[in-house]
């Protein structure tokens, strides 16, 4: 084949290709891309090939394929991005609604209860430590810790702060929580760098938690071994004993020397109690729920009765409301009108 032909022949091929990318099947899409690109991920669960042939010159090597970590929704695309074809090579991107909105269709957004809040959530952007589709770290990083870390603060001020040597701050997500802390400095209940480890007495400020850190801190101290002070973390959870759990946890954390595979069991336990609380307050958010739809039926019915000239049975129900934590404060004061007025038509009743 002349020079000539064969460049016709690779600007044919590069057209198809380019064209298959833009009106393909995800999987015609995918295998063209592979076709042109290396290191092209796989598809949401397609399994990859990961063995590699020996170095003899008559085998040749495969390429092994890295592990990639994929947002669930990756298997919906028009979840975020809508039925809406692009039609051209243009880089602007169709969502069917603006990040951060877009992402807390599915994410939790922080709220004044969390207390503090990292600056990238703060000011929703999302995608500054996060990949949308796939990334090759856990929790969808574009980089590794302590990497992600470094994009905004200096690594060299961090390694002057007490507790922050190289061993520790590789792993800076073991003490700080990415989004949101109740804890100054993001830190999470039972860091290993918390006000405690610092030689403050009291590692959070709060009597009742730090009761239950200073109890099983006595444990430890008195020679309870990792495996026990561990187990008794498990039983807590187990027993939806959360407050107690975490304290635990931080005592563990702050008096005991561990291995590496030790480690590697508070990060699980770490994992199974944030899973449980969250479960729990999903549970007391139902409930609560459903106390606020049962408190706003007796109003309208302590309404209607006040209406009908019912006071005694109007009064009985508003006062049930007034100690209801589910009422708002602009009811309650509506409330307290309704029995003022209750009280004196009935007192005058009583006059006749």
């Amino acid at each position: 084949m002349t020079r000539s032909g064969l460049r016709w022949l690779v600007y044919v091929s590069v057209l198809a290709g380019l064209a298959c990318l833009v009106s393909c099947s995800d999987t015609e899409r995918h295998r063209a891309l592979s076709f042109w690109f290396d290191g092209v991920p796989p598809l949401p669960g397609q399994t990859v090939d990961e063995t590699v042939a020996d170095d003899t010159p008559s085998s040749p090597r495969r390429r092994i394929e890295p592990q990639w970590f994929l947002h669930e929704p990756q298997a919906d695309c028009e979840r975020c991005h809508g039925d809406q074809k692009q039609k051209n090579f243009s880089r602007q991107v169709n969502l069917v609604a603006p990040v951060p909105t877009l992402c807390y269709g599915c994410h939790d957004m922080p709220g004044a209860q969390d207390g503090w809040v990292h600056g990238p959530v703060a000011s929703g952007q999302c995608v500054l430590c996060h990949e949308p589709h796939r990334a090759l770290n856990p929790h969808l990083l574009k980089k590794a810790e302590p990497q992600i870390c470094f994009q905004c603060h200096e690594a060299s001020t961090i390694k002057t702060l007490p507790g922050h040597d190289r061993a520790t701050y590789d792993t800076c997500l073991d003490c700080h929580a990415g989004h949101h802390s109740a804890a100054k400095h993001l830190l999470k209940t039972g860091s290993v760098v918390s006000g405690a480890r610092q030689g403050r007495t009291e590692p959070t400020g709060d009597p009742q938690f730090d009761a239950f850190v200073a109890a099983a801190r006595t444990n430890i101290q008195s020679g309870q071994s990792p495996s026990d002070a561990l187990g008794v973390v498990v039983q807590h959870i187990d027993r939806l004993e959360l407050e107690q759990a975490r304290a635990a946890l931080m005592a563990f954390r702050l008096d005991m020397s561990y291995a590496q595979e030790d480690r590697v069991r508070v990060l699980d336990l770490e994992a199974q109690l944030e899973a449980a609380e969250k479960s729990v307050a999903g549970q007391q958010q139902t409930d609560r729920r459903k106390r606020a739809e049962l408190m706003a039926q007796l109003y309208y019915n302590s309404v209607n009765q006040y209406r009908a000239g019912q006071l005694q049975e109007a009064r009985s129900g508003f006062e049930k409301l007034l100690t209801s934590d589910v009422v708002p404060g602009t009811i309650k004061q509506a409330i307290e009108q309704y029995l003022a007025e209750i009280n004196q038509r009935l007192s005058k009743e009583r006059t006749y």
